[in-house]
């Protein structure tokens, strides 16, 4: 039976910036996506909250599937918490 295919967002927390990238088991690849400036306070977790959404929206595949799509943003809310 084939394995379920699995998009990752990757975090690399700095000082100055949060870099983003996103990937996927099927091609076992992942691209840069905008990075977040982070300030004294800490990230923007506005802009890391929209860009969560923005992968929500752009997979079909997590859109449709709410067991999917609820881990990611949980997580996101999360982050925010803990910041």
């Amino acid at each position: 039976m084939p394995r379920a295919v699995t998009t990752v967002l990757a975090f690399d927390f700095g000082l100055k910036r949060v870099g983003l990238a996103c990937g996927d088991t099927l091609t076992r690849s992942a691209a840069p996506r905008a990075a977040i400036l982070a300030g004294k306070s800490g990230p923007d977790w506005e802009a890391i909250e929209r860009e969560v959404r923005a992968l929500i929206a752009s997979e079909p595949a997590l859109a449709a599937h709410d067991t999917v799509t609820v881990p990611y943003v949980t997580y996101a809310y999360r982050l925010k918490r803990t910041g």
